[in-house]
């Protein structure tokens, strides 16, 4: 689940590196089973940044969507599928 969520964060942020991460993965809907459907994934990168992702198969009104928001220190970046062409960029503060 989620693959290409992953892949896009890869390309987003090509110089962030993995150290460790941790997945909590469930499977609702028993058909599904032993394939997870829900996914929570905390990772942590080699420069001591954090990141979070949620994966669901499960969440009724956003099945086909895909978002990815970056927090900085100083700014925020946000895209999401739905509007492919456009970039959300918040300064913090």
């Amino acid at each position: 689940i989620s693959t290409h969520t992953f892949y896009i964060s890869q390309l987003v942020m090509p110089n962030m590196k993995i150290a460790s991460l941790l997945c909590d993965r469930q499977s609702f809907i028993p058909s599904r089973a032993p394939l997870e459907d829900n996914a929570m994934v905390l990772m942590h990168y080699e420069n001591g940044a954090v990141g979070r992702m949620w994966a669901s198969a499960i969440n009724a009104g956003a099945m086909d969507s895909q978002s990815i928001r970056v927090v900085g220190s100083r700014a925020s970046l946000q895209w999401s599928d739905s509007t492919p062409g456009e970039l959300r960029y918040e300064i913090q503060g």
